[in-house]
């Protein structure tokens, strides 16, 4: 099985799509524009590129804009999420059990009730699964794995996503920067409350089937560098419950200034980095192009089609409103 959880990264107000696939499609057309930025030190010096990523992807997505080519050819570090060509697979099947398996005593169907096991077992048989085989999971791994299940009967493939190629241009050519460890990213929904785990499941299984229609359009927009229709599709979700608002600060507003220390530590040597993370970690006024241009750093769109006012759209999700 296959984890991402990148931002997620990440459809129509549908958390898991956000936060797993970050954005995908396959009715891709005309040249594409997918938003790269240009980041520059006090003396006007590039130090840093920044380039939103989906983690999963058709052929349709190739070849990438020159001026995205360039900037990676350019830089002496590739920085990613986590180098998922580089994953040990005790490591990840160890990982799994620590963060995402119930102990023995405890199981899945037990704790979801009779009622929504049900629906469970269903939903994995038309997804071509069987629900037993999530018998030890917690939710939130319960519903990746569901996410996961229909990600392979789409298009997409993680073979053909954003990070996956550059990790692979840059194997053996380049300084290889991990922003989190696999740790870090299986905690992180770990940290939600037995509660807040089943809930998460339950939108999951209620948005089956609904995910086909989002993703064509935040992959659209992603294709064509649409920052105001992005800052949209990513974020609304986020404010249509209480949960998704403390969602949105571990997914997005924690992870991003851990991110920043990690990538203003490298700025301070000579070299010069790409950064490929979900392209959800780029956007809004807690996202790192916000973040860098308050450390004083001057950010410059270099391809894609961006607003300011969309800046401002996060300041609903950090208090938990829907205007």
């Amino acid at each position: 099985m296959k984890l991402c959880i990148h931002s997620v990264i990440a459809k129509r107000r549908t958390f898991l799509w956000i936060i797993v696939t970050c954005f995908y499609s396959s009715a891709l057309h005309a040249a594409s524009q997918p938003l790269l930025w240009q980041v520059q030190d006090k003396d006007s010096r590039v130090r840093l590129y920044l380039f939103g990523s989906l983690h999963y992807g058709d052929e349709a997505f190739y070849p990438l804009p020159d001026a995205v080519l360039q900037a990676h050819r350019d830089s002496d570090v590739l920085a990613v999420e986590l180098d998922i060509d580089a994953l040990d697979g005790e490591k990840v099947r160890a990982a799994l059990k620590q963060y995402g398996y119930y102990p023995s005593e405890k199981n899945l169907q037990t704790q979801l009730g009779e009622k929504m096991w049900k629906t469970l077992t269903q939903v994995s048989e038309n997804l071509g699964g069987d629900a037993q085989q999530l018998k030890q999971f917690k939710p939130w791994l319960a519903a990746m794995q569901l996410t996961n299940m229909q990600l392979a009967r789409s298009d997409y493939q993680q073979a053909l996503g954003l990070d996956k190629y550059f990790l692979t241009a840059s194997r053996d050519k380049k300084i290889i920067l991990e922003l989190e460890s696999l740790d870090e990213q299986m905690q992180l929904f770990n940290q939600l409350s037995d509660a807040e785990q089943i809930e998460f499941l339950q939108v999951t299984l209620n948005e089956q089937g609904k995910a086909e229609e989002s993703l064509k359009r935040l992959a659209d927009a992603w294709y064509q560098g649409d920052e105001p229709t992005l800052n949209e599709l990513v974020f609304s979700s986020f404010r249509q419950r209480k949960l998704g608002h403390r969602l949105y600060q571990f997914i997005f507003v924690e992870r991003n200034k851990q991110m920043l220390q990690i990538i203003d530590t490298y700025m301070k040597k000579a070299q010069k980095i790409f950064l490929v993370v979900g392209i959800g970690h780029m956007l809004g006024e807690d996202g790192l192009v916000a973040l860098l241009e308050a450390q004083g750093y001057q950010v410059t769109l270099v391809t894609g089609v961006t607003t300011e006012v969309n800046r401002g759209i996060n300041a609903a999700v950090n208090t938990g409103r829907d205007d």
